[in-house]
């Protein structure tokens, strides 16, 4: 999976870069924000929402944090349907490891389904 080291080449900022990984390695608002004041909150905050628009926009996979551990897929709109992916999909004939769904909650939901049933 790609760091902020990778999308955010410009900025020396520690926290920022922080915060994006944060969000793409499944960490909520909450626990990436916990603690952080002044200077360091708006920094580590704009590196998180920046993963957020990517993430929710199906621009970079990021991972989700389950009781079985952690899966990175990316969901996007594909028509009129939402799609999720591992990263080892190729396409829809050669891998089982995606989902479609009208919903983006229910694709997501669908996926972790069906790839915790496919890794067990």
């Amino acid at each position: 999976m790609k760091t902020a080291e990778h999308y955010l080449k410009a900025s020396e900022n520690s926290h920022v870069r922080g915060g994006f990984n944060s969000r793409l390695y499944g960490d909520s608002w909450t626990d990436t924000m916990y603690g952080a004041r002044g200077d360091i909150w708006r920094e580590r905050g704009s590196g998180w929402n920046l993963a957020n628009e990517m993430i929710n926009a199906g621009k970079i996979f990021s991972e989700i944090k389950t009781e079985q551990g952690s899966i990175e897929f990316k969901c996007f709109k594909d028509g009129n349907q939402w799609c999720c992916v591992a990263p080892e999909f190729i396409n829809l004939q050669e891998s089982d490891c995606y989902s479609f769904d009208s919903s983006r909650e229910k694709a997501i939901s669908l996926f972790l389904d069906r790839y915790q049933d496919i890794k067990s």
